[in-house]
C-alpha cells in the first residue's frame, strides 16, 4: 500500500479498510485510514459525543497548511471550532498536501488519484446517510473552494459554507506550486511559467474531469450556500468573488449581505486582505447551520452583530462600493478607506485632510445601518500605524484644529461602540488611540477640558 503515513502523533488508528467496511463501523473519535485501491485517505472524527444532540454533522476542509515545512502529514483542522460549537466534526487530510512542497491542494486530487473528488463526495454522502444526519460542509480559503466545488457532485441536500474562498484555483498564486508538483508528468509548465501556460493547465484539468473552478452557474439546487467574504480582500474581490456574485460591482456598504436563490452572501469587515473570519462568527454561523437554519436566516442573524441595536430602518444608503473606497473632498483622488499611505495624500495635495481625518466625517451618522462605521475604525487603524512609523509628521498632527477634528471622531465612536456587538473586537484599539491622544495633549499642554475630551476620559475608565 503506497503513501501510508506515520500516525504516531495522532495515536491509535480506529479503523483501516474500505469505505464499504467503514459503513459498518460505529463512529468514534480518532483517526480513520480509508483505502481506495492503492490510495489512502486519512479522516479524523472529533467530538462524536455530540452526534445524538445535533441535527447535522460537520465536515471541515483544510485551508493552506501554515508552516508546512515544519510539520508532517496528515493535516487535520476543525478541533477548536468543534469544541466551541459543540458538534461532531469530520476532518479530511488532503492527500495532495502529503506531497513534498504542496501546502494547498484544494481537495482536487493528483496524478495518482484523478478520481479523488468523486471518491471523497461518495464517502461524505455515505457517512451522512448512515448516521441519518444532515450535512454541513465548510472551509476557509482553499477549503472554502473545496466545499463549493465538491457540492457540484452532491446527490443530497447540504449546507455549504465557504469563507474567503477562491473560485478559480488557476488564478491563485500558489496554483503553480500545486499543479507542477501534483501532476509532474503533465509537462505543461514549470513553476515559473505557469501563468503563461494557464489555459493549457485548465484544459488539462477539464480533460481529466477535475473541478478547478466554480461559478454561479455551478450552484447545485440541492444545496444551500453561504459565502463569507472579507470586504477588503482585493485579490478575491477582483478575481474570484465575481464568479459567484456576478453583480458584485454594484454592491455598496449598504448591501453587504443578501440572498440570490440558494446562495446567501455576507461581505464583512473582518480585517484587511485575506484576514480570517472571526472565530465567534464562525461559531455563530455553524451553530445555526447544524440546527437546520437556512443560509438566509444565518446572514440576517449575523448582520445584527454589525448593525446598531434598534437601528433606524429609514437609514440613508451608503454610496461607498465594496471594497470600501471614497473620493476625498477637494480632489479627484479615490482612496481605499482601509488601506492607504501618507504619500497618497501628499501626492494629491490633501495632506490637511490626513492630519485631521476630515475625510472620515461624512461617514459619521447616528444609527446608519451599514458598514461605514467599521470603515472609520479601519481607517483610524491605518492612520495610527502610519504616524507611529513617521515621526516627522508629529508637529502637523498636533495642531489644535487637527486635534479637535480627530477628538470629535473618537467621541462619536465612543458613543456608538456599545450599540454594535461586533465593535467589541475594536475596543482595545479605540482605548489605545484615545489614550494616545489624551497623553500627547497633556504633554503638549493642549486643553482636554472640553465635553468631548471628557467623554473620551470616561470611556477609558471602564478599562482601568
Amino acid at each position: 500500500m503506497s503513501d501510508r503515513l506515520d500516525l504516531t502523533d495522532w495515536g491509535e488508528i480506529m479503523f483501516s479498510g474500505s469505505s464499504k467496511d467503514l459503513a459498518l463501523q460505529e463512529m468514534k473519535d480518532g483517526i480513520y485510514e480509508i483505502l481506495f485501491g492503492e490510495n489512502i485517505l486519512y479522516m479524523r472524527v472529533i467530538n462524536s459525543k455530540y452526534l445524538s444532540q445535533t441535527y447535522s454533522i460537520c465536515v471541515c476542509l483544510n485551508a493552506a497548511i501554515s508552516g508546512r515545512d515544519n510539520k508532517t502529514p496528515p493535516y487535520f483542522s476543525g478541533e477548536g471550532i468543534s469544541n466551541s460549537v459543540g458538534c461532531c466534526m469530520i476532518s479530511f487530510s488532503d492527500p495532495s498536501t502529503h506531497i513534498q512542497g504542496i501546502d494547498l491542494g484544494w481537495y482536487v486530487g493528483n496524478e495518482k488519484w484523478l478520481d479523488f473528488q468523486k471518491d471523497l463526495v461518495n464517502l461524505i454522502e455515505m457517512i451522512s446517510k448512515n448516521l441519518s444526519k444532515s450535512l454541513v460542509i465548510f472551509g476557509g480559503s482553499g477549503g472554502g473552494y473545496a466545499s463549493f466545488a465538491l457540492s457540484k457532485l452532491f446527490s443530497q441536500k447540504a449546507v455549504v459554507i465557504g469563507m474567503n474562498p477562491q473560485f478559480d484555483i488557476s488564478l491563485y498564486p500558489s496554483c503553480n506550486n500545486y499543479a507542477t508538483r501534483a501532476f509532474p508528468k503533465s509537462n505543461i509548465s514549470d513553476f515559473d511559467n505557469f501563468s503563461q501556460k494557464r489555459s493549457e493547465w485548465n484544459a488539462f484539468f477539464l480533460r481529466h474531469n477535475l473541478i478547478t473552478s466554480f461559478t454561479h452557474c455551478d450552484l447545485n439546487p440541492l444545496c444551500d450556500y453561504l459565502l463569507l467574504q472579507n470586504w477588503n480582500d482585493t485579490h478575491h474581490l477582483q478575481l474570484h468573488t465575481p464568479l459567484i456574485l456576478p453583480g458584485l460591482e454594484t454592491l455598496s456598504l449598504s448591501k453587504y449581505y443578501g440572498t440570490d436563490n440558494n446562495l446567501s452572501y455576507f461581505i464583512g469587515p473582518w480585517g484587511d486582505r485575506h484576514s480570517v473570519i472571526w472565530k465567534e462568527h464562525i461559531v455563530l454561523v455553524l451553530r445555526m447551520a447544524i440546527s437546520g437554519a437556512l443560509s438566509s436566516q444565518i446572514i440576517e442573524k449575523l448582520s445584527t452583530e454589525f448593525l446598531p441595536i434598534n437601528s433606524n430602518q429609514n437609514h440613508s444608503l451608503s454610496k461607498i462600493k465594496i471594497p470600501p473606497k471614497i473620493h476625498v473632498e477637494g480632489s479627484d483622488y479615490e482612496m481605499n478607506l482601509v488601506r492607504f499611505t501618507f504619500e497618497q495624500f501628499q501626492n494629491n495635495g490633501i495632506t490637511e485632510s490626513f492630519f485631521g481625518l476630515d475625510f472620515l466625517r461624512p461617514l459619521l451618522n447616528v444609527e446608519r445601518s451599514n458598514l461605514e462605521l467599521f470603515a472609520v475604525v479601519a481607517s483610524l487603524q491605518c492612520w495610527f500605524d502610519i504616524i507611529q512609523k513617521n515621526k516627522q509628521l508629529t508637529e502637523e498632527i498636533w495642531k489644535i484644529d487637527h486635534f479637535i477634528h480627530r477628538v470629535s471622531i473618537l467621541c462619536y465612536l465612543c458613543q456608538e461602540f456599545p450599540s454594535r456587538p461586533a465593535m467589541k473586537k475594536h475596543q482595545l484599539f479605540l482605548s489605545q488611540i484615545i489614550q494616545f491622544h489624551l497623553e500627547e495633549a497633556d504633554n503638549r499642554s493642549i486643553s482636554t477640558d472640553s465635553k468631548q475630551c471628557v467623554v473620551l476620559k470616561n470611556y477609558l475608565v471602564q478599562f482601568e
